[in-house]
């Protein structure tokens, strides 16, 4: 059996994953909201939700409820609409159910922002809400108005967010000191090894002052790679144009950028027939932390301490110091099946779809990859259950060898924990 060593940490990008054993702990979940509870402030219930943000111990969510839907909160303890169906619309009239169609609440400490009724909105630290871009807002990267917005990410009191994924109107903004500042649009020269300009783009992240963005260049074909500012000037972090790190093909596909300080970590995976025994693609999760060369995290060649394989990466990575948490799909089976965190030098099983939660077994999870983690050892998550209810649960992960219960606030289940 052939086993990888990943070699991780955010900071060095040296400490080793082993697949060791996991302590036999207990890991606790506390529920946030679930299908059929009232929503904060009404007595409407949520129907369904979208995968949450975290920070600092608040959480973010959007949540459908028939005549409530909205974006939702739990700052400081207190659960609490940020903005809803009914509520005033700061550009004009009032906002409704079919305004929070896909949207993301993105949390950053109190602040909260997302995108709702074709604008982008945020309220900061408490202060009422705010409009800060709508289609009758001109874009600075073009010289015409705003026309498809893409979620926002909010970040130390800024917010970044694209702008249509294609065409004349392509780009990327970050609001800033009152003032939407360019960043980059369609048709900009990207730098090598990409070739010509900037033809398409994916997701595009914001944290700190920091871009990183999914693009497609001109070329023929076009290639795909991960674009970011960081350090004043724009250069690819990984491109379509090199090698996958330890394989003999190159990346394909890139899926997830996630900011942590100067670190950027994206899924990405190679080309047809070269995932495990030579079925589907090789995917990994990849670490850039501007010092060290480009480090494979984890990947289809992972396997666990209890010998399954890891077979599919679908959603990640979420980042905190030395903690990363990803979905996986193991031996073949469903993708979206397993929670996993690198946490403390061990892959460690967060949820699956074997284990009850809440009374209700998972049918798949979710991650909002750049607010999943808010601590090295704390988290939260999206889960869709077998009878066609939604919950949003935060999680404390005990340290290895504890052999002890966590509890957390509101504690209404626990999963053994397991590698």
């Amino acid at each position: 059996m052939h086993t990888t060593r990943t070699r991780m940490n955010l900071g060095l990008a040296m400490l080793a994953l082993t697949g060791t054993a996991a302590a036999a702990v207990e890991i606790n979940f506390t529920r946030l909201a679930r299908s059929g509870d009232q929503v904060p402030g009404g007595t409407e219930t949520f129907v369904n939700f979208s995968a949450p943000s975290a920070s600092n111990g608040n959480y973010a969510w959007s949540g459908e409820a028939v005549g409530a839907s909205g974006i939702y909160a739990r700052i400081n303890g207190v659960d609490q609409a940020i903005a809803r169906s009914g509520d005033a619309n700061p550009a004009g009239g009032t906002f409704t159910d079919s305004n929070f169609g896909l949207a993301l609440g993105k949390i950053d400490g109190e602040d909260v922002a997302f995108r709702a009724a074709g604008g982008i909105y945020a309220r900061f630290a408490g202060n009422p809400l705010q409009l800060i871009a709508n289609t009758s807002t001109l874009n600075p990267n073009t010289g015409s108005n705003y026309t498809n917005f893409q979620q926002p990410y909010i970040s130390s009191g800024g917010i970044g967010f694209m702008n249509a994924a294609s065409g004349p109107q392509l780009s990327m903004t970050v609001f800033a000191g009152g003032t939407l500042n360019p960043v980059i649009s369609a048709n900009d020269t990207l730098p090598a090894p990409m070739s010509g300009n900037l033809r398409l783009a994916g997701q595009g992240v914001y944290k700190d002052g920091i871009v990183g963005i999914q693009v497609f260049d001109s070329g023929s074909p076009s290639r795909q790679g991960i674009l970011t500012n960081r350090g004043g000037s724009f250069n690819m972090i990984a491109s379509g144009y090199q090698n996958i790190p330890g394989q003999s093909f190159n990346f394909g596909q890139f899926l997830d950028p996630t900011i942590q300080g100067d670190h950027i970590a994206f899924i990405a995976w190679g080309p047809n027939g070269t995932g495990p025994n030579g079925v589907g693609s090789y995917k990994g999760i990849f670490l850039d932390d501007n010092t060290n060369p480009l480090t494979t995290l984890v990947d289809t060649n992972t396997f666990l301490s209890d010998g399954r394989r890891i077979t599919d990466l679908t959603r990640g990575p979420g980042l905190f110091g030395d903690t990363m948490l990803f979905i996986a799909g193991v031996d073949g089976g469903n993708a979206l099946a397993n929670v996993f965190a690198y946490y403390e030098g061990e892959i460690v099983s967060i949820a699956d779809t074997s284990t009850p939660i809440d009374g209700r077994m998972p049918a798949s999870f979710n991650i909002a990859a750049d607010g999943a983690l808010y601590a090295e050892d704390r988290g939260v998550f999206l889960v869709n259950f077998t009878d066609g209810s939604r919950g949003i649960y935060a999680f404390v992960i005990p340290a290895p060898g504890t052999g002890v219960l966590i509890a957390a606030a509101g504690l209404v289940c626990a999963r053994r924990r397991r590698a």
